[in-house]
């Protein structure tokens, strides 16, 4: 992190987040706030992130399907072309679809 802030290097934070379509009904003028779930349907969004460690800018892709390597790999890319002169540091967690030889 002090090369990253020094500006020598750039590190990268990468997570993924899945979100369920879905409705919540509520009543009003209860005393007591009551949530119905409603069925999702099965439709996802995924949104696979990047965050630059020191300037916080978000690279993202998105998809409503899932998130495997090859969604992974369009981040990378994504990644490469910014045009950065320096080493970039990639920090992972350790999700199946990243340790894949798509990927390395």
């Amino acid at each position: 992190m002090e090369r990253a802030i020094s500006g020598k290097k750039v590190v990268f934070f990468v997570d993924a987040a899945h979100f369920v379509h879905r409705a919540y009904l509520g009543f009003l003028w209860c005393f007591r706030r009551t949530f119905i779930c409603s069925p999702s349907g099965g439709k996802r969004f995924n949104v696979l992130g990047a965050v630059n460690a020191v300037t916080k800018a978000i690279i993202t892709i998105t998809n409503e399907t899932y998130i495997n390597s090859e969604s992974l790999c369009q981040l990378l890319f994504k990644l490469a072309n910014l045009g950065l002169n320096k080493p970039i540091v990639i920090v992972l967690d350790n999700a199946r679809h990243q340790k894949c030889k798509l990927v390395q």
